[in-house]
């Protein structure tokens, strides 16, 4: 990220971003809006993910993607972070539950209502599947675990239907396939966590397609839950970029 935000246009206006000239600076720390700017980072050395987050954050970030697995120890990773106004995704190796846990108990420990904690819980076996040929059962009784875990706003039946724009598949294979994934879990779980259902795409260079595509999906997700005599429900989006 560009150290100098600031930018002249030939007519002589200067431009600088909101998060440094908004009304209120540091928008990572404000009420959540709908939509969350989201960072991801691999976390390798727990103080050094702590020190990106926060970097993060003051550059405007609302929202946090940890790749953690369940050795990691949370409350180094998430020192100093205002949990009830950022948004938190861990895709854990590993347990799922554990993790799942230890949030828990790191957001009581600092004083957090659990019914303000935002964010995603990302193990999908699903995913784990299609990229490595193997089929973990265990993970499926892990969701269910972590569906007694979860309080009720925070997310946790990911499909990472990403994968397969990543792979190369056009936008209806993406369609046809992310529709699949997510009746694959509605067909093995029902009504259990049907409104924690949180959804992530590839987005491409193709606007107006890009725009179909993200329409799309919720036109499948709601037909599913017709199909499913489900009432409607919001299906969350995360949108990923290259």
């Amino acid at each position: 990220m560009s150290d100098t935000p600031n930018r002249t246009y030939p007519h002589g206006s200067i431009v600088e971003p909101v998060y440094t000239s908004g009304p209120d600076l540091n928008p990572g720390f404000r009420t959540k809006p709908w939509w969350t700017m989201l960072q991801e980072h691999t976390v390798k050395k727990e103080f050094s993910a702590n020190d990106w987050a926060i970097n993060r954050l003051q550059h405007g970030a609302s929202g946090l993607l940890f790749y953690v697995n369940s050795d990691h120890y949370l409350p180094r990773i998430l020192r100093d972070i205002k949990l009830s106004y950022v948004n938190i995704g861990l895709v854990v190796e590993g347990s799922g539950p554990d993790v799942m846990e230890a949030l828990l108990h790191h957001a009581h420990d600092e004083g957090n209502t659990i019914d303000g904690l935002e964010g995603f819980i990302n193990i999908d076996p699903v995913e784990i599947a299609a990229r490595t040929g193997i089929w973990h059962e265990e993970k499926m009784y892990d969701l269910g675990e972590i569906s007694r875990l979860a309080p009720s706003q925070f997310k946790y039946m990911c499909c990472n239907a990403n994968f397969f724009g990543a792979c190369g598949a056009s936008a209806a294979t993406q369609l046809g396939l992310a529709a699949a994934h997510l009746d694959f879990y509605l067909d093995a779980f029902g009504e259990v966590g049907y409104t924690q259902y949180w959804l992530a795409l590839t987005s491409g260079t193709y606007l107006f397609e890009e725009i179909a595509k993200h329409r799309g999906i919720r036109l499948l997700w709601a037909r599913l839950l017709e199909e499913y005599e489900l009432p409607p429900t919001h299906l969350e989006l995360y949108s990923e970029t290259s």
